[in-house]
């Protein structure tokens, strides 16, 4: 039997409050569109990775992270591993529009709560996106 391994990240939906618009980037290795996640590092808590991710990823300082949205998980099967992705989502506020993107992005979108459901290629994803809507 292949051993588990567990990676946790954390990413944010990244919302304008003058603009009233959702921050999405395109990743250039998969072109899929996403928000702002990243790794947790050890010792790091999920604020920790947050801060350091939207500064590292957009270039933004200026911003809060609200709440907790939810999480979602997924399994890959490699050769010698399974691993299991499990990235805490949060929902964050910025009255930044200037963005400088990292060199894992292509692209970068400001979008309405519609355009932005619409990108969101998975359906896990969409269901966490969706509860800021309800708020």
């Amino acid at each position: 039997m292949k051993p588990i391994v567990i990676e946790e990240s954390a990413g944010v939906f990244l919302f304008n409050n003058i603009t009233k618009l959702y921050l999405f980037m395109r990743r250039k290795d998969t072109g899929i569109w996403e928000g702002i996640k990243g790794h947790i590092e050890e010792e790091e808590s999920h604020i920790d990775t947050l801060n350091r991710e939207i500064l590292e990823e957009v270039g933004i300082k200026d911003f809060l992270i609200k709440e907790k949205l939810g999480i979602t998980e997924f399994k890959l099967e490699k050769e010698i591993v399974i691993k299991i992705r499990r990235i805490h989502y949060y929902l964050a506020e910025t009255n930044a529009t200037k963005v400088k993107l990292s060199e894992e992005h292509s692209e970068y979108k400001w979008l309405n709560f519609e355009e932005s459901l619409n990108l969101i290629p998975f359906q896990d994803t969409k269901e966490i996106f969706m509860k800021i809507r309800v708020k």
